[in-house]
């Protein structure tokens, strides 16, 4: 019932639509692949284009897959132009044990819909390990990492935006698809099972969205303070310095008629100096200003 094509040939893609008998403009529509999430009904078949995240590992960033399901009569087919790992693990699950998705319906649009389903869990579990990691940095910060937590929350923020960019044009998808469509029981339970879920990721992102915003500016600010702090330190060190210096050369040891005392406090003030600057820096290193 289900045929997977994974990154095909560009020859293979228009096959495939060939063979679905798609129209012109729907088949331009899978081949071209820039579409944002749609449901399309025709006379003999509906198609499906949805978005994933794929954290892709070379660049480290959250890449946009598209995922186009072909639903006829007798048959389902998928196409994606990039790999997705979690779609790949599904079709070789359904091609081993085909009988564990016709819980919900015995029809190519019933197994669209249970693919869609595991994608969106898989999709979820992402989300949450992003919440992890929020968590995570939002308790480093109040140990005296900021200045580590930098980087960490530049990152994190990238990966929010991206989930963000790619879960908005689909957040009432399937809820218009619902409203739209008719559909057997089964169909419209899991349908609206997926509608959940696509609001359970909207508002969590919402979230998460809310509180890096939070979390930059409580790290900005505790920066801030500590930089502030370290300043002060440099300007007190600096008045404190001056009057040393402005007297160091009554003491000059190499100025004729020097006395073995003037080296005494040259070198004490010069010394006394230096050991107040690296206290200074070594404050402000133990507090991780530096």
């Amino acid at each position: 019932m289900w045929k997977h094509n994974s990154s095909p040939s560009n020859e293979d893609l228009v096959q495939a639509t060939r063979d679905a008998k798609l129209s012109k403009l729907d088949s331009e529509l899978i081949v071209h692949g820039n579409q944002g999430p749609q449901f399309i009904v025709r006379g003999d078949y509906k198609i499906i284009l949805i978005h994933i995240p794929i954290r892709e590992h070379t660049i480290k960033s959250i890449e946009n897959r598209t995922i186009a399901f072909i639903i006829q009569k007798d048959s389902l087919v998928t196409i994606t132009r990039s790999a997705i790992p979690m779609l790949d693990e599904i079709f070789a699950d359904y091609s081993n044990n085909p009988d564990a998705y016709q819980e919900t319906g015995t029809g190519p649009l019933s197994l669209a819909f249970a693919i869609i389903d595991r994608l969106n869990t898989s999709t979820l579990k992402k989300i949450h390990h992003l919440l992890k990691r929020v968590e995570i940095a939002e308790d480093a910060i109040f140990h005296g990492n900021e200045r580590k937590m930098v980087e960490e929350i530049a990152v994190l923020s990238r990966d929010v935006l991206d989930f963000h960019r790619i879960a908005l044009p689909q957040k009432g998808l399937f809820q218009s698809i619902h409203r739209q469509y008719a559909f057997t029981i089964p169909e419209q339970e899991v349908l609206s099972h997926i509608h959940n879920q696509a609001e359970q990721m909207w508002y969590t992102l919402q979230a998460l969205h809310s509180s890096m915003q939070e979390l930059r500016n409580t790290n900005d600010s505790l920066l801030q303070h500590q930089e502030n702090e370290l300043l002060r330190s440099i300007f007190s060190y600096s008045i404190l310095a001056i009057p040393f210096l402005a007297i160091i050369n009554v003491f000059n040891p190499h100025r004729s008629g020097a006395t073995i005392l003037d080296s005494v406090f040259f070198w004490g003030i010069i010394a006394f100096l230096i050991i107040v600057l690296i206290f200074i820096f070594a404050r402000a290193k133990k507090k991780r200003v530096l």
